[in-house]
């Protein structure tokens, strides 16, 4: 049967059934993407950031007992400053293995955990 020979009915049954059809698979697609989305946002707002965190951490305890390293060189030091700074390398230690252990216990996948063993 061709569209010429059809009823104004029919063409219009057809043509909403058309439309319908297609807001329908375009529903699905959208829904799809959206719980893709979702998952992903889970994945970085769960995993991904809090590492960044971490890691952050991590490098501002090691600048710390890195810092301190060098003002201990310094032969002119007094007493009292050097006993601050094995208080800040001590600090800084303590920060960044707790960091450390943050990190290695978020769920983290392959790749990432076998170049965090190579740099440890």
């Amino acid at each position: 049967m061709r569209l010429k020979d059809m009823k104004i009915g029919r063409k219009i049954i057809l043509g909403f059934s058309m439309v319908s059809l297609v807001t329908f698979f375009v529903g699905v697609i959208g829904y799809s993407g959206i719980s893709w989305v979702a998952k992903s946002f889970d994945d970085v707002a769960i995993v991904r950031m809090p590492s960044i965190r971490y890691l952050d951490e991590i490098q501002q305890g090691f600048e710390i007992v890195r810092s301190s390293h060098r003002t201990l060189l310094n032969p002119n030091l007094r007493p009292e400053a050097i006993a601050r700074q094995y208080h800040n390398i001590a600090s800084g230690r303590k920060q960044y293995v707790e960091a450390i252990e943050q990190f290695e216990g978020l769920g983290q996948n392959q790749e990432i955990m076998d170049v965090w063993r190579q740099f440890l």
